[in-house]
């Protein structure tokens, strides 16, 4: 992706951005400026049961003075939770990026032991961040060379997944890695052991309890079962050294039955509460923006006209904090006014790329050609 003037590729749409990004602006950064009026044009293509069809649209951006919220719940401090892993005995923890971010309190439970925790590093690129507690002779983990994990490997996931309704104790699920995805000079592991929100931040560890990786995120839908993803140890090993955080390189041992991986894992796993708010961690200068868009929506039998309206608030780094759009682009399901906005990395490389999932269902209908979709898409 060119870093002055940018096309975004969404599987089956192209967006051609109507600004431009300063090029000296290390990280890149959304520059919105009242008075100004920004355009972008969309064009959506799709072959369904054999048939093209096309929407092409335009949508008008509008800043709007000052830095006003969609609403004062999003202005309201609010609460997560997620996991955190010890990586020496001296307090030093590591977890996703996104638990902490916007954090303005962070505690860590170790059992009865709660402690406060700062943040010593933070990596959205990689989701990753370092956590400091204070505390001593903590049980810790150490990682193994993620380079020799191999496909169908047995592995665990070791968290706090839903803890609003399974409760505050830890959990481990079980499976193995079915998968290793390697794109745009990055790794992740895809694995099918049990991967929930709460989960992000917990270690993937392998029979002999050793940390092969993070977990991350999952994929959520009605057709879709146990599809999760970790970050690799390595890429967790090039951060700790960037920041000379020390961490251990556990010995070859053997291979543990569960009860016993259990024991040895489960006392390095902390259980995090985290309050989010403005001036949290990681959190970047916000506005608001009035959207307009229309489009047309062309099939071989029909010509139809669309349009959406609302405003959202993008931070600068194109992250989307509150929508409030209520139609959606056929074909692609997302709002026209969310199309222009491309989310930047949070580095100072010169290319990336942008994947979104969409699943959906078809049934034919009696009434037209085409199958008509139903859709879910899971949560970001």
């Amino acid at each position: 992706m060119d870093r002055r003037n940018w096309v975004l590729s969404l599987a089956v749409c192209m967006l051609l951005l109507g600004f431009r990004a300063n090029a000296a602006d290390l990280p890149l950064e959304y520059k919105w400026e009242d008075g100004m009026q920004y355009v972008c044009t969309f064009r959506v293509e799709a072959a369904i049961a054999n048939a093209k069809c096309s929407v092409n649209g335009v949508t008008l951006y509008t800043p709007l003075p000052g830095n006003p919220s969609l609403s004062t719940a999003e202005r309201m401090p609010s609460e997560a939770t997620g996991t955190a892993f010890s990586i020496s005995p001296h307090g030093v923890l590591v977890t996703c990026a996104h638990v902490v971010k916007g954090a303005t309190e962070i505690e860590a439970n170790f059992g009865e032991k709660v402690y406060k925790a700062r943040v010593l590093a933070y990596d959205a690129s990689n989701d990753l961040a370092i956590l400091k507690i204070d505390a001593k002779n903590l049980p810790y983990l150490g990682f193994v060379d993620s380079d020799k994990v191999e496909l169908a490997q047995e592995v665990r996931v070791v968290g706090y997944p839903l803890s609003s309704m399974l409760g505050e104790s830890i959990k481990i699920s079980r499976g193995t890695i079915s998968g290793i995805i390697e794109r745009d000079d990055e790794k992740r592991f895809q694995i099918d052991a049990r991967v929930n929100p709460g989960n992000s931040g917990g270690p993937l560890v392998d029979q002999q309890g050793r940390v092969v990786g993070i977990a991350s995120e999952l994929l959520a839908s009605g057709q879709i079962d146990s599809v999760g993803f970790a970050i690799t140890s390595n890429d967790v090993i090039n951060l700790l050294r960037k920041h000379k955080s020390p961490f251990a390189k556990p010995a070859e041992g053997k291979k543990l039955e569960g009860p016993e991986l259990a024991k040895r894992v489960t006392p390095a796993v902390a259980f995090l509460k985290v309050k989010t708010g403005p001036g949290g961690v990681a959190m970047k200068e916000r506005k608001a923006l009035l959207f307009n868009s229309i489009y047309i929506t062309r099939t071989p039998n029909s010509v139809t006209r669309g349009s959406d309206n609302g405003k959202l608030l993008i931070d600068s780094s194109g992250e989307v904090v509150a929508f409030d759009g209520d139609s959606m682009i056929p074909f692609l399901f997302e709002s026209a006014g969310m199309m222009g906005i491309e989310q930047l990395p949070g580095d100072d490389r010169e290319t990336w790329s942008t994947f979104r999932f969409v699943s959906f269902a078809t049934a034919t209908a009696t009434s037209s050609p085409l199958p008509l979709p139903s859709y879910y898409r899971p949560p970001s």
